[in-house]
């Protein structure tokens, strides 16, 4: 590989996106909630291949929010426990298969875009040879979100 490939600068383009995992849930929770979604962080601009041809995004959980069957209802104590508590101590990361999200719509309830992937996004750009920089920002990315959710 040539040295100018190395130089290469990329800029991340990170996307939250909610998947809806409520089917995941005993039958006990699923009976309370109209939705369970997951919340995800991913570089659209970083793709992987994992035993396969297909392109996959490697997503980062950052958390959760639960959808009441009546949006008027209030969350219980207890039905929020169980969830927080099903998440916990589970490697909750993953690499998926980009097609259903390339699919999603950009400003659905589902997909909001965090950074634009320029420099502009004040997120430092990243070279093939030294991915520390892109290794921080997303960090950066996951820590703010966690503090600041979109839904």
């Amino acid at each position: 590989m040539s040295n100018q490939a190395a130089d290469i600068q990329i800029h991340p383009k990170f996307i939250v996106v909610r998947l809806d995992e409520t089917e995941h849930w005993a039958e006990s929770v699923r009976d309370q909630v109209s939705k369970i979604w997951s919340h995800y962080i991913y570089d659209e601009h970083m793709t992987t291949h994992l035993c396969s041809l297909q392109r996959s995004y490697y997503l980062r959980w950052v958390g959760f929010d639960i959808e009441l069957t009546d949006p008027e209802d209030q969350i219980s104590e207890e039905l929020f426990y169980i969830v927080e508590l099903g998440y916990q101590g589970n490697d909750l990361d993953r690499y998926y298969d980009c097609r259903p999200f390339d699919e999603v719509d950009r400003g659905a309830d589902r997909k909001k875009v965090l950074t634009e992937g320029t420099e502009a996004d004040g997120i430092p750009s990243w070279s093939k040879a030294d991915s520390s920089p892109y290794d921080e920002a997303f960090e950066d990315i996951v820590d703010h979100y966690r503090g600041n959710p979109a839904w």
